[in-house]
């Protein structure tokens, strides 16, 4: 889970109530165990936003991570991705075609 503690009313990222939040050590957890090599946001752009809100020194740090070139994760993580791997996941997200 991306966030450790937050209040909520139901079930929903939705609900949670503005600053409400903690951060799990996601971070910490991944220098402890180096093998994990991918991060996964399951439940989509709201889990990964926290996951912004609460990484933003690590996410500027240059480097750390490399991003999917999926629309969602391209919109929530923009500020983080280079300039040259957007126009690289653009160029690679056409339709290409050969000849013989």
């Amino acid at each position: 889970d991306v966030l450790q503690v937050c209040h909520r009313q139901g079930a929903t990222d939705s609900k949670i109530k503005a600053n409400s939040e903690q951060g799990n050590d996601i971070k910490g957890l991944c220098e402890k165990y180096p093998s994990i090599t991918k991060i996964c946001f399951a439940s989509g752009a709201s889990t990964a936003t926290f996951f912004r809100k609460h990484n933003k020194e690590w996410l500027e740090t240059q480097g750390a991570f490399t991003f999917a070139s999926d629309q969602a994760t391209q919109k929530v993580f923009a500020k983080y991705i280079p300039r040259h791997a957007k126009a690289q996941s653009r160029s690679s997200s056409g339709s290409s075609s050969s000849s013989s």
